[in-house]
C-alpha cells in the first residue's frame, strides 16, 4: 500500500529540505504546478521516494511512502529557486512550470528560455477565463462575508463580556482574626469599571446574610 506524506514549506525552506532528502538517498519522482482558482496564486508539488527505505518497508508490511514537498501561495512573479543542482532530472518539469504557468524559476541547470513548449498563447495556464474570473470573485465575496460575520460575532461577545460588570477583575483579601484565616472576597464594579458596587453580585444580594453565615461557619 502506498502512503503519501505532504510537507508544506516556504520558498526559502525549499532547498534545505531538498538537500536533506538528497542526503538520505531519496530519488526525485516528479514536480507539478497548480493554480488556485480562488485567489490566482500558484502551488508547486515536488515528489520524492527513498527507494531503500521503501524496499525495507515493503518487505515488512507491504507498504511504502512517497514524500511530497509543497510550496503554496506563490505569486506569478515571485522567484523560485531551481532544485536542478540536486536533481538534474527536474529540468522538464521546471521548464514546463515556466512556459505554461509563467513561474519565475531561477538558476535552472537546463533552461530552454521559454521554448520548451511551442504554444499559441504565452503562459496559457495563467490565462483567466470569464468563468474562472466569476468563480474567483464569488469565492472572494463569500470569504469576505464570512470574515465580516466572524468579526461581528467577536465584537458582540466582547460587548457581552463587558456587560457582566467585570466579574473577577479584583479580589480583596480579608483577615478573619477570630478563626485565623485569610479570606478572598470578589469585588464588582459597574459596566464602565469606574464605580465600586459591592463585593456581591445583584443576584446574590438577597441571600447575602444566609450565605455569609454559612461561609463563616465553613471557614472557621
Amino acid at each position: 500500500m502506498q502512503k503519501a506524506i505532504y510537507t508544506t514549506v516556504g520558498i526559502d525552506e525549499l532547498l534545505p529540505h531538498v538537500q536533506a532528502l538528497k542526503g538520505v538517498g531519496a530519488r526525485f519522482v516528479q514536480m507539478h504546478a497548480e493554480r488556485n482558482v480562488d485567489d490566482g496564486s500558484y502551488r508547486l508539488v515536488y515528489t520524492f521516494i527513498n527507494v531503500r527505505a521503501a524496499q525495507e518497508q515493503i518487505a515488512q508490511d507491504g507498504s511504502y511512502a512517497i514524500e511530497n514537498l509543497v510550496v503554496e501561495g506563490i505569486d506569478q512573479y515571485q522567484e523560485i529557486p531551481s532544485i536542478s543542482s540536486y536533481y538534474p532530472a527536474v529540468f522538464p518539469f521546471e521548464n514546463e512550470a515556466h512556459d505554461l504557468f509563467g513561474l519565475a524559476i531561477t538558476d535552472m541547470q537546463i533552461d530552454f528560455k521559454g521554448f520548451f513548449y511551442q504554444v499559441s498563447t504565452a503562459e496559457p495556464m495563467s490565462v483567466i477565463t470569464p468563468e474562472v474570473k466569476a468563480a474567483r470573485e464569488k469565492a472572494m465575496k463569500v470569504r469576505a462575508a464570512a470574515e465580516a460575520k466572524a468579526r461581528k460575532a467577536a465584537a458582540e461577545k466582547a460587548a457581552a463580556a463587558t456587560a457582566t460588570a467585570g466579574e473577577g477583575d479584583l479580589w480583596l483579601y480579608v483577615w478573619l482574626g477570630q478563626c485565623g484565616v485569610l479570606h478572598r472576597v470578589p469585588v464588582y464594579f459597574d459596566q464602565d469599571h469606574r464605580q465600586f458596587l459591592s463585593s456581591l453580585r445583584p443576584r446574590d444580594a438577597a441571600d447575602h446574610d444566609a450565605q455569609g453565615r454559612r461561609g463563616h461557619d465553613r471557614l472557621c
